[in-house]
């Protein structure tokens, strides 16, 4: 009887169904792909073949580019050309905004812009300056512009100009408007919101006039202006048994940002660069090392310079510069020399404006 209960339960049916082995799925052969060699890529154009050209664009609008611009351009090229026996191109950019593009595109470009543009390319793409020009003849030949600004006694510096009216000619006037601007963003002043006002006036004689009677605390205006025009002024505000004198028109206002010394030096050698509040003229930027290296922007550089001053580079100096002569800013090669622009570029990155005028 134990027997007849345990093999129930031990599975002892023989009617139970047995499990069936299957055959392992067959997964038929297939041939393993072979790699099949790309082809070799063309070794990349040498720098100043036809097919990769050195580049300077000068930035020049299409309006005033009349037959001695073009013919000056051609002598450049030709010259370069011959000089470097490389290929070489010279062209002509709209705005600085193009220029910016051009240098920092990777190709072997340098462009002739502003030092706004310079300061820009630098910090987009480590682009660096190459030469610069000077204005004007003799003892009166300069490196840049500056101007000074005058303002009421009340007024110390531009850091406290929020909440006072500024004075200008108009919107567009680089002395009085534009400098006076970008002076007062690096030293914290927004022009567009932190001023109590802007107002315009005709000349700098009437902005001087404005100051006087309280009607404004500052203007920008061209060095040596103020001094000029406070003869003129005590004259004007002379009447009868009251006379105006200098004393007394200085007691009212006085120069708070004094102009830059920015005549030509006679010893560049001894030349430590542009000083503060000062902007320098248009230059040549150059890329960075990746598109043109630093011996060759030396080549490029000291052959524009040898053709400036031949008699073939009096159109180029004349008619596409406006300028006396050209001077040299590149780095040297191991980047051991004065920062030229050390104290405008800190203005115009502790500005944090964008001067390049872009569309």
């Amino acid at each position: 009887m134990l027997l007849v209960w345990l093999l129930p339960a031990c599975g002892g049916d023989n009617n139970a169904a047995t499990p069936v082995r299957r055959a392992p799925t067959q997964i038929p052969m297939t041939p393993t792909p072979r790699s099949t060699a790309l082809p070799l890529a063309a070794d990349a154009p040498t720098l100043g073949d036809p097919e990769r050209p050195i580049s300077i664009n000068f930035v020049i609008p299409e309006d005033d580019r009349d037959s001695n611009v073009i013919g000056a351009k051609n002598d450049l090229e030709a010259y370069l050309e011959d000089q470097l026996d490389l290929t070489v191109n010279v062209g002509f950019l709209e705005n600085d905004s193009e220029a910016i593009k051009d240098v920092c595109s990777g190709r072997p470009t340098a462009v002739w812009a502003s030092p706004f543009s310079l300061v820009a390319a630098e910090q987009t793409c480590g682009a660096v300056p190459g030469l610069s020009i000077t204005r004007g003849r003799s003892t009166r030949e300069t490196i840049g512009t500056t101007i000074e600004i005058v303002a009421h006694t009340d007024i110390s510096s531009l850091s406290i100009l929020s909440g006072w009216i500024f004075c200008r000619i108009d919107a567009q006037d680089v002395d009085s408007w534009v400098f006076p601007s970008l002076l007062m963003a690096s030293e914290g002043v927004n022009p567009f919101i932190d001023l109590g006002g802007v107002q315009d006036y005709p000349d700098n004689e009437a902005m001087l006039l404005a100051i006087y009677n309280g009607e404004c605390a500052a203007a920008g205006m061209p060095p040596g202006e103020f001094d000029t025009l406070v003869d003129t002024l005590a004259s004007e505000l002379t009447t009868g048994e009251n006379p105006v004198t200098r004393d007394d028109i200085r007691n009212i206002m006085c120069v708070i940002r004094p102009a830059a010394d920015v005549a030509f030096p006679g010893n560049m050698e001894a030349w430590q660069g542009y000083g503060r509040n000062m902007i320098p003229y248009e230059g040549l930027i150059f890329p960075p090392d990746s598109a043109l290296p630093p011996a060759l922007r030396e080549q490029i550089a000291e052959s524009i310079l040898d053709f400036a001053d031949s008699s073939q580079g009096e159109g180029l100096l004349r008619d596409v510069l406006d300028a006396s002569q050209i001077i040299k800013v590149l780095p040297d090669a191991s980047n051991n020399y004065a920062d030229y622009y050390a104290a405008f570029r800190s203005t115009v990155i502790q500005a944090k404006w964008d001067m390049t005028f872009s569309e």
